[in-house]
């Protein structure tokens, strides 16, 4: 017999002092799982530098560090290439402290340039493959990751840590599963029967998720 399983509310965003927090961040928060940006105009890469020093500016952060990126508006704007990105990545990461948020915002702002990341693309017809596009700074490692139509990962997360996940090409379906829910005392005498039961229950699924070519997503 299955047992039932609850959905997991996600996690509230808070500052330092367990204040909750609801602002309006300067890039795109984690509203829902996958989000497509449109192109920038000069409208709005305006208001991001004003809304992304503020945002710094009330928390005590460095507003030399967050600060958007490939404006300019029309026809002039600055294109954010891979090796911008890289190098974006590591400039925050060289922080002792790094907005999570903001590197998401980073990935967003990479528009797929097949020119730039083919060469990082290795296929293999057995599996899922992982490739290497830079170490980081000892905080943090960029990968391309290439999946075939039938290819897939096993359930996992990212405990202390978190990934930030663009697609460069094609479709992606990502599957969010829960632990079974835990039994009543009464069901269970022992603390270790549950564990070794629950081993045997299968996960639950919470829902899934079409990720399309230029998604973001973040996983933690």
């Amino acid at each position: 017999m299955e047992r039932p399983c609850t959905k997991r509310k996600d996690a509230t965003a808070g500052d330092g002092d367990g204040t909750v927090t609801n602002a309006r961040l300067p890039w795109p928060a984690k509203v829902s799982q996958c989000d497509r940006l449109r192109p920038r105009d000069a409208d709005d890469c305006g208001s991001a530098v004003s809304a992304i020093k503020g945002y710094c500016v009330d928390r005590n952060l460095p507003t030399n560090v967050y600060r958007p990126v490939g404006c300019g508006g029309g026809g002039n704007a600055t294109k954010f290439r891979l090796s911008d990105l890289v190098d974006e990545l590591h400039r925050v990461f060289a922080e002792d402290r790094v907005n999570v948020e903001y590197v998401q915002y980073l990935m967003e702002s990479y528009k797929s340039d097949p020119a730039e990341w083919l060469k990082y693309a290795k296929f293999n017809k057995f599996r899922y493959t992982r490739n290497l596009v830079d170490a980081g700074n000892g905080k943090f490692n960029l990968m391309v990751l290439c999946w075939g139509e039938a290819h897939g990962s096993s359930i996992h997360n990212h405990p202390q840590s978190d990934c930030i996940m663009k697609v460069l090409a094609g479709n992606l379906t990502e599957v969010r599963f829960a632990w079974p829910e835990k039994s009543s005392t009464a069901e269970r005498d022992h603390e270790h029967d549950y564990d070794y039961d629950q081993q045997l229950q299968p996960m639950c699924e919470l829902g899934r998720t079409v990720l399309e070519t230029d998604s973001v997503c973040h996983i933690n």
